[in-house]
Parts: C-alpha cells; sequence; structure tokens
C-alpha cells in the first residue's frame, strides 16, 4: 500500500527538505511532495526554514490491522495464529455466515 503525506504540502512553493526515518527528500515545491508515494504513513510533525528551503518532518503514524468484522488488533498481533494456539486449529472464517 501506498500513502502519500497531508496535502496542506501542496501550498508551499519553496524548495522543501523532507525528512523521514533518517532519510532526507529533496522537491522543488509542495507540490511534487503532495504527490510523493511512501511506503508508510506519516504525519507532519514539524515544519521550519533553513537556508530558504522549507524543512518538513515527518513521523509515521501506526496504520491499525483490522480482522474480518471490523474490530482493531492490537498493532502486531496475529488473530489467526493466536486462534490457533488457543483452540488447536484455524478458524473457519465461514462460521456463523
Amino acid at each position: 500500500m501506498k500513502y502519500v503525506t497531508e496535502q496542506f504540502v501542496a501550498k508551499i512553493k519553496a524548495p522543501i527538505v523532507c525528512k523521514f526515518d533518517g532519510q532526507e527528500l529533496n522537491f522543488d515545491t509542495g507540490e511534487s511532495l503532495a504527490t510523493y508515494q511512501f511506503d508508510k504513513k506519516y504525519k507532519v510533525d514539524s515544519v521550519s526554514i533553513e537556508n530558504g528551503r522549507a524543512v518538513i518532518t515527518l513521523t509515521e503514524l501506526p496504520v491499525p490491522m483490522i480482522n474480518s468484522v471490523g474490530d482493531e488488533l492490537v498493532s502486531g498481533d496475529n488473530w489467526i495464529e493466536e486462534h490457533k494456539r488457543c483452540y488447536g486449529k484455524e478458524p473457519n472464517l465461514f462460521e456463523g455466515a
């Protein structure tokens, strides 16, 4: 799945340095950053100006894991593995349908 940043960055007309996960990406304008696709979901943590360029720092937003009935799982929790540990077999996803 691919993600984009918050779209207010498209309004920035100056060159941008985008910092996230120890990396830096350079963009000519905010429109370039607004259309860039990231592998993770990020939110804008801070915006500052350095040497005539906007510096945007991003922090990762965890994407909630949702099971088949729409219940949110604890991040990293594999409900099928937990079911196998508890009941000794894989769940029947059609049970009760």
